[in-house]
Parts: structure tokens; sequence; C-alpha cells
């Protein structure tokens, strides 16, 4: 690792190198923000190590100019300037770190490695990879050999089991044809592999814990196909007067989704429905409040009524009756009688 310590008093700058490369560093060491700036064109360096008040160049301006050139080397700034304005001035113009002096060569040190670190960790992937299926999760996009994967050709075969999601099929692409399927997930697979079905709609979650995501073409975000209310949700149940049982089961609940599936089962008994007919409804916490996206379904997709609700999360329900209470007032009673009969 090559560091640059950048600092005009002797003591100091010796003091500094000394143990720098005691700790493995090559150091150079300038004397002023000219010379310190030079270095920086002539070298790349792992880490800099700068003094603010410097003859020639200041520090905070010597840091400044590497940045508009578009130097990225990591600078830790030690300076005699204490204030809260002087610290927060240095990491605005271009510092990533800053230490006061006095100070402990120790802390320099660890300071100076984590900077070092930070510098050289391989960038987080953003990109899923799954032989040649290939998953943005920044964009959600999916690919598989390059090719997007978000529609069908006309007429192409849809298998699902759920009148809620041939709905919204049909609702997005009308010129799918929805066909009912059963039986478990390699059964399914199957219909797809055997060429009765073009495609097949299935839970991503199922797939991934059964390590199929291999199988994936394109992932369906909620704007496209809403859950069944609460699904997903895992649900623990204990007698009402088992304390005992209760009081141990009490750390494994999630209160969001406690919240989440509270008002979407409070929407889900105004419409007095059951979760086999075409309702979607999500609802996420977010702060103190909870938001509800719903909707109902004519099950050939051509007509459809949406709502969103947000009130506060300590009264989930009354955001779900708000919710299902606006989906009757736009005829979703009349649409849930007509899949009913």
């Amino acid at each position: 690792m090559r560091a640059l310590l950048v600092e005009d008093d002797p003591a100091i700058a010796e003091f500094v190198a000394r143990g720098l490369r005691e700790a493995g560093f090559a150091v150079d060491h300038a004397a002023d923000g000219d010379a310190g700036l030079a270095a920086t064109a002539a070298h790349a360096y792992d880490v800099a190590i700068v003094d603010l008040m410097l003859p020639k160049r200041d520090g905070l301006s010597l840091i400044e100019e590497m940045r508009r050139r578009g130097q990225p080397t990591p600078v830790l700034i030690l300076s005699a300037r204490r204030s809260v304005d002087d610290r927060v001035r240095g990491l605005q113009t271009g510092g990533d770190d800053y230490l006061t002096k006095p100070f402990a060569f120790a802390e320099l040190l660890a300071r100076v490695q984590a900077l070092v670190r930070r510098a050289t960790r391989a960038p987080e992937a953003t990109t899923l990879t799954v032989a040649d299926l290939s998953l943005d999760l920044l964009s959600r996009r999916v690919t598989r050999g390059g090719q997007a994967l978000d529609a069908l050709p006309p007429g192409a075969r849809v298998g699902t089991s759920s009148r809620r999601r041939a709905a919204q099929l049909r609702a997005r692409w009308p010129h799918l044809i929805c066909v009912d399927v059963r039986g478990n997930v390699e059964t399914r697979l199957r219909k797809v592999e055997d060429g009765e079905c073009a495609a097949v709609v299935l839970a991503a979650a199922g797939l991934a814990r059964l390590g199929r995501l291999d199988v994936v073409s394109a992932f369906l975000e909620p704007d496209v196909m809403l859950p069944a209310p609460g699904q997903g949700a895992i649900a623990l149940q204990a007698r009402g007067d088992d304390a005992a049982t209760l009081a141990a089961l009490h750390p494994l609940a999630h209160a969001a989704t406690e919240i989440a599936v509270r008002a979407e089962r409070a929407l889900l008994a105004v419409l007095g429905a059951g979760c086999t007919l075409p309702i979607g409804v999500l609802g996420r916490v977010d702060g103190a409040e909870v938001h509800l996206r719903a909707a109902v379904f004519q099950p050939d997709g051509r007509r459809a009524i949406r709502v969103e609700r947000a009130g506060p999360a300590i009264d989930p329900e009354a955001v779900g009756r708000a919710a299902g209470q606006a989906l009757l007032a736009e005829g979703a009673a009349a649409m849930l009688a007509e899949v009913s009969a």
C-alpha cells in the first residue's frame, strides 16, 4: 500500500511516516500543498493524509483540486482545527475522514486502514444471475440470454390456478390465453416443458425455497400483479389463555407485517369475500402510516376497480375498512356477486 503524507511539521511528519512504514505502507512525504498536489498527479496512492494549515497551498485547496481532477484517493484530514464547522467543511470539500491534533497513532492507523478497506472493497452486486437468467436488482428487469421477457406473443397460453392472477394477466395482456393448471411446482413446470403452456405463474418465494429460480423468465411487480390478502405472511396460533406460549412467541412477531396483514384482512371483511375471489391487496408500512393498494377484477380482465388508502399504523383496520368501503362504492359488490354466482 502506498500513502501520501502532506504535513509541514517535520516532527509530526517523521512520527507518522515511521509508524506507517512499520505498518507496511510505502510513504511519500510532501511538506507543502503544491508539492502534495504534484505528487498526486505523478503517482497513484491508496490513501492520502493531509494537514489543513500548509504553506503555498492549504489543505482544503489541495483536496478540492484533487476532486476537481477526478482523483478518487481516500483522504484523511489531519488538523489542529477542532471546531464542528472546520470538520464539516473539510468533509464537504472532499475529505473522507477527519482527525484532530494531538492524536494517538493507533487511531490514525486504524482510520487509514479503514479508508483503504472501503476504497478497495468490491462494489455490491446489483445483478443476480443464474445460468442465462439475469435479474437487475435495481430496475427489477429480467432477461434471459440478454433478451427481455416481459411479454409473450398473441395467443400464448399461460397457466395459473388463481382467478385473481388470471384476471390481472388478462387486464394487462388481453392477448394472452389463461388456462387452469393444478398440481405441485414440478407438475406445473412440466406444462411448459411439454409445450402445453408458454408460461406458468408461480410464487417467486416458493421457487426460491426450492432452489428453482433458474426457471424464472419474469418477476411480476405489484403494479402488475397484486397479491392476495395476507399472502406470504406466516401466522402462529396459540390459546388466548396460554400466557407462557404467547410470551415465547412474541419475539418472533414482525410488527410491520402484522400491521399490513391486519389492514388487508379488514378490507376482506368489508367485502365479505374469501381469498379465492379476484381481489388483490397489498399493505405496506411507511413510518407511522400504513399504505394500502387494493383492487377487484372482473375475471375476463376487462374491468378493474382500484383504490389506495393510507392512515395511522396504530389503527390499520380503519385503513382496511376505508379501502373496502371505497371499493364497494365503486361497484365491487356487483362484480364479486357475479363471480360467486
